[in-house]
C-alpha cells in the first residue's frame, strides 16, 4: 500500500510482511487490500500469499525482491499484467467503487500539477486535452492502475510479484504498461514494452492517447518534488507527443 499518513503501520519479519490498521481509513484499506490479493493470487496473478487478515491487520509472505527491472523481469511484468487483466472482476471498496483509472490525488494536487506543467510549455487546455482523451477510453480489462517500480517486486532470477492493489478495477486495454513506460530507463526495454502495448491495444490512437497521458501525468508528479528523474521523464512525454 502506497506510503502516506493514512497508511497502516508495516513491519517484516524473514517470511512476512504485517500491515496493522489503527484507524477506520487504514482498516478500509487493509480490508481491501487483503481482499483483492487472495482473489487475485486465487486467479493466478502472481501476489503475495495472504497468510492472515482480519479486521485491523494483514499479514503476507514475504517475496524475495531486489532484482532490477530491466530484460526478463520486464516480460514477467507483461505476462502478471496480462494475468490480472483477465480476471473479471476484484473485490470493490465500500463505496461499490471499481475504477481503475480514478486518480489517487485529490483535484487541487492535479490542478497543481497543471500549474507546475505550464513550466515546460504545456498549457492548461493541452493538458486536459491529453487527460481526457485517456481517461475517454473504454473500460474493458481488469488493470493494477498504480503499476510503477515501487509496486513490483522483482525477484534475482527476473520473476516478479505485485503489490498495493488499492487502485486496482476496470481501465483501458494497455493502461498499465503505458503507466510503466516512461519510468524505465532502457531504451530496449521501453521498446519491448512499446510492442507489448501495441499488441494489446486496438489502435494507433488509443496506444498513443494513453502513453501521452500517462508520460505527462508522470512529469508533473516528478515536477511537484524536482526529482531527478525528471529530465528523462520530459524526454519521454516529448517521445509520446511525437506518436504517430
Amino acid at each position: 500500500m502506497a506510503a502516506d499518513a493514512g497508511s497502516p503501520f508495516i513491519a517484516s519479519t524473514p517470511d512476512a510482511v504485517v500491515y496493522v490498521a489503527t484507524t477506520e481509513p487504514t482498516r478500509r484499506r487493509v480490508r481491501l487490500e487483503g481482499a483483492r490479493l487472495h482473489h487475485a493470487r486465487a486467479a493466478g496473478v502472481p501476489v503475495p500469499r495472504v497468510l492472515s487478515h482480519g479486521d485491523d491487520h494483514l499479514v503476507v509472505t514475504r517475496v524475495a525482491d531486489g532484482g532490477a527491472l530491466t530484460g526478463a523481469a520486464v516480460a514477467a511484468v507483461v505476462a502478471a499484467v496480462d494475468q490480472l487483466a483477465a480476471v473479471a472482476s476484484l473485490p470493490v471498496e465500500e463505496d461499490g467503487r471499481q475504477d481503475g483509472q480514478r486518480e489517487a490525488r485529490p483535484v487541487l494536487e492535479r490542478a497543481r500539477a497543471a500549474v507546475a506543467l505550464a513550466r515546460l510549455g504545456v498549457s492548461p487546455w493541452r493538458f486536459l486535452t491529453v487527460r481526457r482523451a485517456a481517461t475517454a477510453l473504454p473500460a474493458t480489462v481488469t488493470i493494477h492502475g498504480d503499476l510503477q517500480p515501487a509496486n513490483i517486486l522483482v525477484a534475482p532470477d527476473a520473476s516478479v510479484h505485485l503489490i498495493d492493489l488499492e487502485l486496482a478495477g476496470h481501465g483501458p486495454a494497455g493502461w498499465d504498461l503505458a503507466t510503466l513506460w516512461p519510468m524505465l530507463d532502457h531504451a530496449g526495454d521501453r521498446a519491448r514494452l512499446l510492442a507489448a502495448i501495441d499488441e494489446r491495444t486496438p489502435d494507433r490512437d488509443h496506444r498513443n492517447s494513453l502513453l501521452r497521458w500517462l508520460s505527462l501525468r508522470y512529469v508533473g508528479d516528478l515536477l511537484r518534488s524536482d526529482d531527478p528523474r525528471l529530465p528523462a521523464a520530459v524526454d519521454r512525454w516529448r517521445e509520446a507527443s511525437q506518436l504517430r
